[in-house]
């Protein structure tokens, strides 16, 4: 929303003969209006509404790569189900919410449930890193454990190989040893 309407203040002003300081006053000013904005208890809570979109994506993925932890989570899935449903209940307190400002005790009051909004959203998008973060973690060590179990799946096929091979140089040199010859050249143990 603001990021449409600077460029346009900005371009109008730029029309203006002599405008620099009307800029150099307005140019503050805009800064304060954005960072406000986007400090707004409505775009907090957005945020944090995309953020729980996206961890629930995140745990349906997991959910089919982790396998062995579906019970973990499944039990965070219901955390961020319980987070989503705060998120839902502020939403409803935000739009319940009248600001009084005919007296200062409207003013007040106004403040301090925004404080507390406020304070609630901040605690919805904690316990939103919270489990993402800890289901990043159990993907990894999914992905830590496959590629272990790999790892010695390829150990004991190339032992297996090698073995194999080490066996077959014995039988080989076994042959050449055994078939009499009391002398074998070089050239048929560098072929064993």
């Amino acid at each position: 929303m603001c990021d449409v309407r600077v460029p346009i203040i900005l371009g109008a002003l730029s029309l203006l003969h002599d405008n620099r300081y009307i800029l150099l006053a307005l140019a503050p000013a805009l800064v304060v209006v954005n960072v406000a904005n986007a400090q707004c208890p409505t775009q907090k809570l957005d945020r944090v509404k995309h953020t729980i979109n996206a961890c629930k994506e995140l745990l349906e993925g997991a959910k089919l790569t982790c396998p062995r932890d579906h019970v973990e989570l499944t039990e965070r899935a219901r955390r961020l189900f319980e987070v989503e449903m705060s998120a839902s209940r502020i939403q409803v307190q935000l739009l319940e919410k009248h600001p009084d400002f005919t007296t200062w005790k409207g003013c007040v009051e106004y403040v301090k449930g925004m404080y507390d909004i406020w304070n609630k959203i901040h605690q919805c998008a904690k316990d939103v890193r919270e489990i993402e973060k800890s289901t990043l973690l159990t993907i990894e060590a999914e992905k830590q454990r496959q590629s272990c179990e790999n790892i010695r799946d390829c150990d004991e096929i190339c032992d297996a190989l090698s073995s194999q091979s080490s066996a077959r140089r014995r039988h080989r040199l076994g042959q050449a040893l055994g078939a009499g010859n009391t002398t074998v050249s070089y050239e048929t143990l560098a072929s064993v």
